[in-house]
């Protein structure tokens, strides 16, 4: 290592320090790809309803549910 260059910077440790904080930065991109998820399953609700009507509504949210189970 150059004496002369500056020093790495640490990158912060995920086992030492605040908790709740550390846990909450963790989570955050997480957190941010939800949201996006649910605005996008709320304005695609609102789209189908207005173009398609209530059947095609109810046949999204049950091909939704089959989906995720």
């Amino acid at each position: 290592m150059n004496p002369s260059s500056p020093p790495k910077k640490a990158r912060p440790s995920l086992t030492e320090g605040p908790i709740a904080k550390t846990l909450f930065l963790f989570s955050l991109p997480i957190l941010f790809g939800n949201v996006l998820q649910s605005l996008n399953g709320s304005i695609n609700t609102v789209w189908i309803g207005q173009f398609l009507g209530e059947t095609a509504v109810a046949a999204t949210s049950n091909a939704t549910s089959l989906c995720f189970f």
